[in-house]
């Protein structure tokens, strides 16, 4: 922003004067930043008095107008500059806003609430309007300083003895930071304005929440009187209720009286009682007991008969595969006992046989092909089973279908499961088959029977009854 500006009067004086003046001025303004130095030596001229007009315009951004002086009188060269400290500002007071004092003696006003909490909250806004209080004293004391860095700054230029050009550039940078500051002030006062109308809000929000606390403390005066009555509600039942009270003891020694003569009679009927069932018990224990040893001796003459009726099925019984050492055993040796049943699982590596002669070595062995009746009994054998030669070989099992029509075992009884591999696997005829499968596979074990002609020579799976069972 330049500005123009016209001198009314010009004082000269002599030249040797004005040069000592000059040196000793530059001497007491070397310490300074913003002192110019001349560059060369030349003859200028010195002016003891320069009085102008008022600046033709102000700056168009600043939010207020900075000081135009209307006279600049540099002292002698002599004369030491006037110090920063030397001016003073006082803060105008804005209109229409309330000062931190007003602040505190309206909180003061409202701390007369007899509530504790009330007190402290007040208490606190009083320490906060303090602390802004000192804000601002310190902001006012930064402006002082700025205000008088600017003072002498303006006297610093009156100084300078350059030509009217130059001198008139170096008024108008010198201006232009003037305003620039100002600004820089300006929104400082904003801020400030803003931190007061923070205040402002924290003491409606005091305001809103004393009212609230006001509003509680009628309630809890309300339901005070409420539980007053209540408590009078509450004595006068009491009172009623101990009226009450000794009427039904008074009802209660007579129901006592003859709950005594009662209890009495009930004693000598639960001696009865008890003798009977002391006698009961006893009795429930010897039947019991007799109990026990009848299905003992049942379960023995089953076994027993079952042993005999295995040992009769041999033409010549072979006692020293059953009873090795003198010791008898469920199972010949090599054979696999589950479930009250013995298996021999025929896995000679090269001698196999068809279906017919394998059931015909399993008869010799007194026993035939294996009948599956049940889940249980199909992992059993499935897991028994070893994979050998190829994926077509299998053991053989007691299952046919010579008629055409029904799968029978040679128990006579039709097949029911069905545990047959899906689709069409190896070759079809009327005997079956289960088929293990390598260790690297693990099939369904509901689905691994297949079909063989008779001439196929396979494992077998012989099956017998158990000569002792086990309890």
């Amino acid at each position: 922003m330049d500005e123009e500006i016209s001198y009314s009067s010009l004082v000269f004086k002599n030249r040797a004067a004005a040069q000592d003046g000059e040196k000793e001025n530059l001497t007491k303004n070397s310490g300074k930043k913003n002192s110019p130095v001349p560059e060369e030596k030349q003859d200028v001229s010195i002016y003891s008095e320069v009085k102008h007009k008022a600046l033709a315009a102000a700056a168009s951004k600043a939010k207020e107008e900075p000081q135009v002086y209307s006279e600049v009188k540099p002292k002698a060269a002599t004369t030491e500059p006037k110090k920063a400290g030397d001016l003073t500002t006082k803060p105008v007071e804005q209109p229409g806003k309330t000062t931190p004092a007003q602040l505190k003696v309206k909180a003061t006003k409202r701390s007369s609430s007899p509530l504790v909490c009330l007190g402290i909250l007040c208490l606190l806004l009083m320490a906060a309007v303090i602390f802004l209080v000192i804000k601002i004293a310190m902001v006012t004391r930064k402006q002082e300083a700025s205000i008088s860095e600017l003072t002498a700054k303006n006297q610093q230029l009156n100084l300078e003895n350059k030509n009217i050009t130059s001198q008139t550039e170096r008024l108008t940078v010198q201006n232009r930071f003037l305003v620039n500051k100002t600004n820089q002030l300006m929104e400082e006062k904003k801020g400030l304005e803003n931190q007061t109308q923070w205040l402002h809000n924290q003491t409606q929000w005091l305001q809103n929440q004393t009212q609230l606390l006001q509003n509680q403390t009628q309630l809890l005066q309300n339901q005070t009187q409420w539980l007053q009555n209540q408590t009078q509600l509450l004595q006068n039942q009491t009172q009623w209720l101990q009226n009450q009270t000794q009427l039904l003891q008074n009802q209660t020694q007579l129901l006592q009286n003859k709950t005594q003569w009662l209890q009495n009679q009930t004693q000598w009927l639960q001696n009865q009682t008890q003798w009977l069932q002391n006698q009961t018990q006893w009795l429930q224990n010897q039947t019991q007991l007799l109990q026990n040893q009848t299905v003992a001796l049942r379960k023995e003459r089953g076994n027993l008969n079952q042993t005999l009726g295995s040992i009769l099925t041999y033409d010549n019984f072979p006692v020293k595969d059953f009873c090795p050492n003198k010791k008898c055993q469920p199972c010949q040796t090599g054979w696999i006992l589950f479930s009250g049943t013995c298996y021999l699982f025929y896995n000679h590596t090269s001698i196999w046989l068809t279906w017919n002669e394998s059931r015909q070595f399993c008869q010799s062995k007194s026993a035939d092909l294996v009948v599956i009746n049940n889940l249980q009994e199909q992992e059993f054998i499935s897991t028994y089973s070893a994979y050998y030669f190829d994926q077509w070989h299998g053991y053989w099992l007691g299952l046919n279908n010579l008629t055409n029509s029904k799968w029978i075992w040679i128990d006579q009884h039709e097949d029911n499961l069905k545990y047959w591999i899906p689709g069409q696997y190896g070759g079809s005829g009327p005997f079956a088959l289960l088929v293990p499968k390598p260790n690297d596979m693990v099939p369904p074990v509901t689905q691994n029977w297949d079909t063989s002609d008779p001439s196929f020579k396979l494992r077998f799976i012989c099956e017998q009854n158990a000569l002792i069972i086990s309890n």
